[in-house]
């Protein structure tokens, strides 16, 4: 979702308006580590199952943020973090993202969202930007994770097409 949604403006946000940070830490910064840790975890799934789940998206945002807190020695509550938690839900798209969404819906493409995490965190990232999807293929659906190739593969099955008809927009190198 990070293509079309400006996560990073959001949770910088939220992390100024909760005052919960010190004042020597800035909320840009630790946004973007709590996001750097999260994908650690990510890929760290993807490699070994075992390790966790991408289902779901809550307990993946809480480790990460545990994690960051835990470096910079601060202590939460945990409906604190559970607030903070909440915040990756709801974001906006980017300037223009809900736009060239129609525009290529209107020219007959086939426009999906394929995310590592559960389908109700795309459900509720996609309504407050108004941004329309044909569909929403999330880890959780798919029964898979980013980056592999089985992932890809099984959302373009459902769509009934051949990985050569398609075209993929990513914010990630791994996607690519």
């Amino acid at each position: 979702m990070g293509t079309v949604t400006d996560w990073h403006s959001h949770i910088s946000s939220t992390l100024t308006s909760s005052s919960v940070l010190p004042s020597t830490l800035s909320p840009s910064s630790f946004a973007l580590r709590w996001r750097e840790c999260f994908f650690t975890l990510a890929h760290s799934i993807a490699a070994d199952p075992t390790v966790g789940s991408l289902d779901d998206i809550d307990a993946m945002h809480t480790r990460a943020l545990e994690v960051v807190l835990r470096e910079e020695g601060v202590d939460l509550s945990e409906e604190m973090k559970k607030e903070l938690v909440r915040a990756w839900h709801g974001q906006k798209g980017w300037e223009g993202s809900a736009d060239g969404l129609e525009r290529l819906r209107k020219g007959g493409y086939i426009v999906a969202v394929l995310a590592n995490g559960s389908t109700r965190y795309q459900i509720d990232d996609v309504r407050p930007g108004e941004l329309e999807f044909d569909m929403l293929f999330s880890s959780q659906l798919l029964q898979s994770v980013k980056p592999r190739k089985e992932m890809y593969l099984r959302a373009l099955e459902l769509l009934n097409v051949k990985p050569e008809e398609a075209t993929m927009v990513a914010a990630h190198a791994y996607d690519l």
